[in-house]
């Protein structure tokens, strides 16, 4: 999922005061360190005699291994227009993403999916 929230006062700020905050911004989105980056894979199969390799036990040794990642903040140009006072859209790269405006805070969001599926199936079964 996509979000972005801004609030009126600073794009009104930056706006020269107007209410429609139509136009270019820079943007600083905060470094978050707790996201963090998920991976997670599985396998499942339903072949007669298939082969599904064990996870391997971590042994224990002399060593300690530690891994830390941290980075900055970053800066982006975006486009806002809005298409009603309390509607509009935030468009960042090659994004587009549907906008709403509660009196005080544009919220900008988008929940994006995929997914795909193979199936190969032989004549005997």
């Amino acid at each position: 999922m996509t979000l972005f929230s801004m609030t009126m006062a600073l794009l009104t700020g930056c706006s020269g005061g107007a209410a429609d905050p139509s136009g270019i911004w820079l943007i600083q989105v905060a470094y978050d360190a707790d996201a963090g980056v998920a991976c997670d894979s599985s396998l499942s199969e339903n072949f007669e005699e298939g082969y599904v390799p064990e996870e391997e036990e971590e042994e224990e040794g002399e060593w300690t291994f530690e891994q830390s990642v941290t980075g900055s903040d970053s800066l982006m140009f975006v486009q806002v227009e809005t298409s009603t006072p309390d509607a509009g859209v935030l468009i960042m790269g090659g994004e587009v993403l549907p906008g709403t405006f509660d009196g005080t805070t544009w919220t900008f969001a988008w929940t994006d999916s995929a997914g795909t599926e193979d199936r190969t199936e032989h004549e005997d079964g």
